[in-house]
């Protein structure tokens, strides 16, 4: 968990308004229904941790996330126009 807060900082996200439990729980929660391993939830972890909610959709905040994004069947909106 404090990982994904720290990831969050350094991403520059202020005044972290996310539940970072909620964020592992979603992950889990996905990754069970795919039947993915442990690893992955915990990558999963972090591309939710690394994406904010904008746009009616997700906004990925670079391409290596917008890559993992759509790997995961996420929206990814780009993170400059705020627009998929």
């Amino acid at each position: 968990m404090r990982e994904a807060v720290e990831l969050l900082e350094r991403l520059g996200v202020e005044n972290v308004g996310v539940d970072v439990r909620a964020l592992a729980r979603r992950a889990y929660r996905m990754a069970a229904e795919r039947g993915w391993s442990p690893r992955r939830r915990l990558d999963l972890m972090h591309l939710l941790a690394a994406v904010e909610l904008g746009c009616h959709g997700v906004v990925a905040v670079d391409r290596f996330i917008a890559r993992r994004a759509r790997e995961y069947g996420l929206l990814y909106v780009n993170h400059y126009t705020g627009c998929p």
